[in-house]
């Protein structure tokens, strides 16, 4: 193992030649793109809930107490439902989802860390890390002319 460590902590290692994440290892100079994703939150539970909910509360039958109480739990699990964040890496095999987790500070530790240890290396070509482009561009305002 190396002797210089920047990053260890929650089975995740980030050293000055490797990125160990939960037993998989990654080269630090094979990562020649790094950032992370918000990925969506999975919510198919809530909706599974809210939908046969609103069905037996439209049914107006004996199961109408139960469907209102489907739909609360529905509410209650899509409210709960946290956003994951994914490292990205792009190494030559192709884009890696190296480490996913719903804490935001970890993962932005994770990728100071890996962010440092690749300032130890000749990083020629190499991008700073930067949140995923989804698309979600606005043009940014301006203010109003004065007159």
């Amino acid at each position: 193992m190396d002797k210089k460590v920047f990053f260890n902590q929650y089975g995740v290692t980030v050293s000055k030649t490797r990125f160990i994440v939960r037993g998989q290892l990654y080269e630090i100079n094979k990562i020649s793109f790094l950032t992370y994703q918000r990925l969506k939150p999975n919510r198919w539970f809530a909706m599974a809930c809210m939908a046969i909910g609103v069905l037996l509360v439209l049914d107006e039958g004996d199961l109408f107490a139960f469907g209102g109480c489907l739909i609360l739990l529905g509410i209650v699990a899509w409210v709960a439902a946290k956003p994951k964040y994914a490292v990205m890496l792009t190494m030559p095999e192709g884009e890696v989802q190296a480490l996913v987790s719903t804490d935001l500070p970890h993962v932005e530790r994770v990728i100071q860390a890996l962010n440092t240890s690749r300032g130890m290396h000749d990083t020629q070509g190499a991008e700073p890390v930067r949140p995923a482009d989804k698309g979600n561009h606005f043009n940014p305002l301006t203010p109003p002319a004065m007159e």
